[in-house]
């Protein structure tokens, strides 16, 4: 049996996950969904088990669904770096949305 991971070369300290058998990749959690929410760098895509729908970074190539805790591929966008990302539910990223929006607007 054999065994890949694909190690971050930018950030090597990038914990792993397993999303096959035998197949590791670097896991970037929520702060850099949250980073490309706010430069508005998002990716969408369907959880394969709960079916949600699911906004994660444009860097990723598989989502870990907060739903369900399964992890899909994305399709709708060209990666360079195998990584999986925190997918965001429809509520999450709205949530989120309204949050930076304040945020942003008691600093003008």
């Amino acid at each position: 049996l054999h065994s890949f991971s694909f190690r971050d070369q930018e950030d090597p300290s990038l914990p792993m996950i397993q999303v096959l058998p035998g197949l590791h990749l670097p896991f970037r959690g929520s702060e850099e969904t949250i980073k490309a929410i706010e430069k508005h760098c998002i990716a969408t895509t369907h959880c394969t088990c709960c079916e949600e729908v699911l906004y994660c970074s444009q860097e990723v190539t598989h989502v870990l669904c907060s739903e369900c805790q399964v992890v899909s591929l994305v399709y709708s966008v060209e990666r360079h770096r195998p990584a999986v990302g925190v997918g965001w539910t429809e509520e999450e990223f709205s949530s989120h949305l309204d949050q930076w929006s304040s945020s942003q607007s008691s600093l003008s």
